[in-house]
């Protein structure tokens, strides 16, 4: 029973994570004309990363039609917890909330704290 319900939630996040995956590798630009090296540079670690997840996902699609290797809880708990981020961002979507986002401004002003010594 343990094992059925490892396989169904190993194959649900791998649908979640195989969609989102490919959405976000047709959407990364890297050969974009004007872009920064920075930005190209940017660009293509995103698509890389995001392929390498689709990559991963099919695999947990095509592992139960092989029979040949057996999930572990490592990779259903990696590959969950993407698909948890993955709802979690779509959902605030729907709901109109902003994602949590780092400004970097306020980044900034956290390096500049100098601490005073006695007597400054």
């Amino acid at each position: 029973m343990t094992t059925i319900l490892l396989h169904a939630a190993y194959l649900v996040a791998g649908v979640i994570v195989l969609v989102e995956a490919l959405n976000k590798v047709e959407r990364a630009r890297p050969l974009v004309r004007g872009l920064k090296a920075r930005q190209r540079i940017t660009e293509a670690l995103k698509a890389l990363a995001w392929g390498a997840l689709a990559l991963a996902a099919a695999g947990a699609l095509v592992n139960p039609l092989m029979r040949v290797s057996t999930v572990e809880l490592v990779d259903v708990c990696a590959l969950a917890g993407m698909a948890g981020l993955i709802v979690r961002a779509r959902l605030q979507e729907l709901w109109g909330a902003e994602p949590q986002r780092v400004d970097s401004d306020d980044f900034q002003r956290t390096q500049r704290i100098t601490i005073k010594g006695p007597g400054q």
